[in-house]
C-alpha cells in the first residue's frame, strides 16, 4: 500500500513547524511572548490536523480498494537470527500469504508489530489486487499508524496554542470588559523636569557599576544559546535530507534535533532571567518532539 500521502503529510508538518516558529516569533515581537507562543503552536497544530484529515481520507479509500487474505506468520522480531535475512534488512515480522491465483507472496511489517503472535499463527493481510507485492499487515499500526501519529502531532500543539491564546486574551481584557481611561498628568515645570532627570541620572550612576557587568554576561550567554538553538533548528532540515532512503529515519533524527534546539532555548530563557512560562513551554515542546523522534526511529 502506497504511503506517499502520509510521508508528504509529515514533510508538510515539518514545514508547518518552521512556519509556526517564524509566525509565532513575529507575533511575540508585536503582541508579547504568550500570544506568540499560542499563535505558533496553533499554526503547527492546524497543519498537523489538516494533514491527518487529508491522509486519513486517502487511506480510507485506499483500504476500500484492497483485497484481504489470511497470511501465516513466518518470523517475528525475536526470531530474526533464524529467519535468513541479511543484516540491515527490516527487522519487522514476515508474513506469507497466497493470492487467489495461487501465487505466494511475503510482506515484512514494522518493528514491534505482531509481537504477541508466534510463527505459524494466522495474520490478516491487505493488498492491491493488481499489485500483491504492495501488501501490508492488516492491523492498526500498518493501516492507520501514520494517520494516528499525525493526529497526535497536531492535537498537542493545537491545545497548547488555544491555552496560551486564551490566556493572552484574558491579560489584554481587564475585569468588566472595559478598558480604564488613561489618566493624564499636567505637564511638569521645566525646573521639575530638570531636577527629576538629574535625580534619575544620579541613581543610574550609583547602581550601574554593581549590576551591569553581571547582567551583560547573562545577556551574552542567552544570545549565544539562542543562536545555537537557531542553528540547531536550521540543521534539522539538513538532517532530514541525509538519509534519502528512509523518510521515517530522517524525520526521527530531525525531530530529535529540534528537541535539542528546544533545550538550548530553555537554557537561553534561564540565562536571560526569563520569569514567564517561555522556558516551560520550550521544555514541553522539546520533550514532545523527542518522544515523536524516538517513536519514529523505533518504528522505522
Amino acid at each position: 500500500m502506497d504511503d506517499t500521502i502520509i510521508q508528504m503529510a509529515f514533510v508538510r508538518f515539518f514545514g508547518g513547524a518552521l512556519a509556526g516558529i517564524l509566525i509565532g516569533g513575529l507575533v511575540a515581537w508585536r503582541r508579547g511572548a504568550e500570544a506568540g507562543i499560542g499563535t505558533g503552536c496553533l499554526v503547527i497544530g492546524l497543519v498537523g490536523l489538516l494533514g491527518a484529515a487529508h491522509a486519513g481520507w486517502h487511506r480510507w479509500h485506499a483500504i476500500a480498494a484492497t483485497a484481504e487474505a489470511q497470511g501465516v506468520l513466518v518470523a517475528t522480531a525475536s526470531d530474526l537470527d533464524t529467519a535468513g535475512r541479511p543484516p540491515g534488512e527490516s527487522r519487522g515480522p514476515v508474513v506469507r500469504f497466497t493470492t487467489p491465483d495461487g501465487q505466494t507472496h511475503r510482506v515484512t511489517g514494522l518493528g514491534g508489530s505482531q509481537s504477541q503472535r508466534h510463527p505459524g499463527n494466522a495474520v490478516p493481510v491487505r493488498y492491491p489486487p493488481d499489485d500483491p507485492s504492495a501488501a501490508v499487515i492488516a492491523d492498526f499500526q500498518h493501516l492507520w499508524g501514520g494517520v494516528g501519529a499525525l493526529v497526535l502531532f497536531g492535537t498537542m500543539p493545537t491545545l497548547f496554542g488555544l491555552y496560551f491564546l486564551v490566556g493572552a486574551g484574558r491579560e489584554d481584557t481587564p475585569p468588566g470588559g472595559a478598558r480604564p481611561a488613561r489618566r493624564t498628568r499636567p505637564p511638569a515645570s521645566r525646573h521639575a523636569r530638570t531636577k527629576s532627570k538629574a535625580h534619575e541620572t544620579s541613581r543610574a550612576g550609583a547602581t550601574s557599576p554593581v549590576r551591569a557587568p553581571s547582567r551583560t554576561r547573562r545577556e551574552h550567554l542567552a544570545a549565544h544559546l539562542t543562536r545555537g538553538g537557531n542553528l540547531m533548528f536550521a540543521g534539522s532540515f539538513v538532517v532530514l535530507l541525509l538519509d534519502a532512503g528512509s523518510l521515517a529515519r530522517s524525520l526521527g533524527f530531525a525531530f530529535s534535533t529540534i528537541a535539542g534546539a528546544c533545550l538550548l532555548y530553555v537554557l537561553a530563557c534561564r540565562a536571560g532571567g526569563e520569569r514567564g512560562g517561555a522556558a516551560g513551554i520550550f521544555a514541553i515542546v522539546g520533550v514532545a518532539f523527542l518522544m515523536f523522534g524516538v517513536g519514529i526511529l523505533l518504528l522505522a
